[in-house]
């Protein structure tokens, strides 16, 4: 049953307006996403690593650590490109980026250089932290930075986020020279050694599914992104000492363009209070369900879009063959631009890069 979602004053605002000047957003039909293909390439990170570099991966693998990268490049024709903005995809636990294509592609079509990330995600976070909630961020940080922060994971330098996003976005500067890679690392201080301060996540619209949203959630909390686009995730729920979510969730929010996808899960989800504390909403009602009616303001929308057989619904909002072509169909789309959520997708991918 449809809620209808009290408005959310002040959340969205003028801050819809990111490091670019706002794009026309594309028409999100399945036959102007055909007239604008996008170009793939896959580039396994062990091939990015330097001497000194430390990692798991054994390489000759495509794997989780060694899944290889995604990368994304719009049609130069299409009159929704994106130059000075990247998206950047983390996939979620155990999974590789060659998992999320569908989404992937979306992106690019919306205009954006698009990053699919292969990053050590081997580690199940929800299920490491448990209800110990300072762990979630401890966990999430050394992913994230590759820096040992807790002895309940363990990361290697390059592995993680940071450093594999820095080695990427390199190697595509020295290869493609002409598309712009190099504006994502413009703060390189040119010590040698890939940190977060080094890219200019102003020009970066993070996302992610699962563990993958979690970390984007965390690293919005850290520098100011152009936006944020995350998928069935980032709720980091516990229960020690009294709390409902971790910690890191109180950080200060940095203001930025942000929206949010769950499933419904047959009407039982209710928006957390972490995502309150992370300014989604105001309470538990600031959120509309998608299924029947497009929200008009909320940040955070939700379906009971059935998956198809063999997937989950936490699946189905993302994963490739996961991700059905109706509400009701349980039938998978046959192309990205089949799926029920696409226009909804490409609508909030171009928003919060505007």
């Amino acid at each position: 049953m449809l809620r209808r979602a009290a408005l959310v004053t002040g959340l969205l605002t003028t801050a819809l307006v990111g490091h670019a000047a706002a794009q026309a957003c594309p028409l999100a039909t399945p036959a102007d996403y055909v007239a604008h293909p996008s170009t793939l390439r896959t580039i396994q990170p062990e091939s990015l690593f330097v001497a000194g570099d430390v990692s798991a991966c054994p390489g000759g693998t495509n794997t989780q650590p060694c899944g290889g990268h995604r990368v994304y490049v719009p049609d130069p024709n299409s009159p929704y490109r994106r130059d000075d903005q990247i998206f950047v995809f983390l996939p979620g636990s155990s999974s590789e980026p060659n998992k999320y294509d569908d989404v992937l592609s979306m992106a690019a079509y919306a205009g954006y250089r698009t990053i699919g990330l292969s990053y050590d995600n081997s580690n199940n976070i929800e299920s490491t932290c448990g209800n110990v909630c300072p762990c979630f961020g401890l966990a999430r940080r050394e992913v994230i930075h590759g820096t040992p922060f807790t002895p309940l994971v363990t990361v290697q330098p390059a592995d993680a986020i940071v450093h594999r996003l820095y080695r990427l976005a390199k190697h595509l500067h020295a290869t493609f020279p002409t598309e712009g890679w190099d504006q994502i690392v413009n703060r390189d201080d040119h010590d040698g050694v890939p940190e977060f301060s080094d890219i200019d996540w102003d020009l970066v619209v993070l996302s992610g599914h699962s563990q993958g949203a979690g970390h984007a959630l965390l690293m919005s909390k850290l520098d100011a992104m152009d936006g944020l686009v995350v998928f069935d995730g980032g709720n980091d729920a516990c229960s020690t000492g009294g709390r409902t979510y971790a910690q890191w969730h109180d950080l200060p929010n940095i203001p930025h363009p942000k929206r949010a996808f769950s499933h419904d899960r047959g009407g039982v989800f209710a928006l957390p209070a972490s995502f309150i504390a992370m300014a989604f909403g105001l309470a538990a009602g600031d959120f509309e369900v998608l299924d029947l009616i497009w929200p008009p303001s909320e940040l955070v929308a939700t379906t009971n879009q059935v998956p198809p057989v063999g997937c989950t619904e936490h699946g189905s909002m993302a994963y490739d063959g996961c991700m059905p072509d109706g509400l009701a169909t349980g039938a998978a789309a046959a192309t990205p631009a089949d799926a029920y959520l696409f226009p909804n997708y490409v609508e909030w991918m171009c928003e919060v890069g505007n």
